[in-house]
């Protein structure tokens, strides 16, 4: 048996007096952990761990766990005293301004008073929803110049109203987002016929463009894998230019980004995404891709930039300008 000769030094200490202890042999580490060294049981785990680690690194070396431990209550004595931390004082509630409701144009603001009064609202939720239906029905389709030289390109907003559990929040969503709701159902009733045939059409030039290469890539008369070859050739070019049908959503709640820009591309490159819960930041912070943040395509959605989607398996999705409208009511 050999002495390890162990060392331990202080890495740092929190402002709870939590210790991060260094263990070493000469100038190799072989142990860092945080434990609060006035403690006996602490101190006892963080021992049982070098005892255990030492014989695979110095085989035949003796250890004392007794040393160690005493090394530990010398660092406890020598520790500075833990702040001691007053209770944070409660900020209080602003006193905020009162929505200005009359500013708004006078059938909207009459909405918001009537149903603010039949829900028993603030007005500030039906204020900023019903701005947020109205903004997605008129994203790029006004330009608004402030003054000469700034120019707003889209009328799209973010806007999120915060309420308390229980006080009546879906029913306001609910009336506020009718209106646009009611005309997708319109419009989606009169296209389902045409968007069901170009879909048809669209699936039969795919499946006609497989069978097209498997013929010249196998066929083995050479004149019919070039006849195929060039058929092929020229389906290719019609779906590079042919985006798939969909049918026309203008309000969407639960949409992932790559979905949000497939809807935005099929419809003029406008959208609205509104719901009354938060589930939408769920979807942001990559609840369907494995924890991965994506926000870009809200990013560009607010702005108006050009943004390309690119995923494996599928075409891009570019939008020269997009505009997306988002209305959330939250808890």
């Amino acid at each position: 048996m050999k002495d390890s000769n162990l060392s331990l030094t202080v890495a740092s200490i929190g402002y709870d007096g939590c210790h991060i202890v260094v263990v070493a042999i000469g100038e190799k580490e072989i142990h860092r952990d945080g434990l609060f060294v006035d403690r006996a049981d602490d101190r006892r785990r963080f021992i049982d761990a070098v005892v255990a680690k030492l014989p695979a690194i110095q085989p035949g070396a003796e250890v004392s766990p007794e040393d160690i431990d005493a090394q530990l209550i010398a660092m406890a004595s020598k520790a500075p005293p833990v702040t001691d931390w007053q209770k944070p004082e409660p900020i209080g509630q602003p006193d905020l301004p009162a929505f200005p409701v009359d500013a708004l144009p006078p059938v909207l603001a009459n909405w918001v008073a009537e149903e603010s009064e039949a829900t028993q609202t603030p007005a500030d939720m039906a204020a900023l929803l019903s701005l947020a239906v109205c903004a997605a029905t008129l994203a790029k389709r006004v330009t608004v110049e402030a003054w000469p030289g700034w120019s707003e390109p889209s009328c799209n907003l973010y806007v999120a109203a915060i309420l308390d559990p229980g006080n009546r929040k879906s029913a306001v969503f609910s009336d506020a987002t009718k209106p646009l709701r009611e005309v997708e159902r319109k419009l989606q009733a009169d296209t389902v016929e045409s968007v069901a045939e170009e879909l048809s059409d669209y699936r039969q030039v795919e499946k006609r463009l497989a069978k097209l290469e498997r013929v010249a890539s196998e066929n083995d008369d050479a004149t019919k894998r070039d006849e195929a070859k060039q058929e092929a050739r020229e389906l290719a070019k019609q779906l590079a230019t042919w985006a798939k049908p969909e049918e026309p959503t203008l309000i969407v709640d639960d949409a992932t980004s790559e979905k949000l820009a497939i809807l935005m591309q099929a419809n003029g490159e406008r959208l609205a995404s509104m719901s009354a819960e938060g589930g939408v930041f769920d979807l942001m912070a990559g609840k369907y891709s494995s924890g991965a943040t994506d926000i870009n395509v809200y990013l560009m959605g607010l702005s108006g930039d050009a943004v390309t989607v690119h995923r494996v398996n599928r075409c891009p999705v570019k939008l020269d300008s997009p505009a997306l409208t988002m209305g959330l009511a939250i808890q």
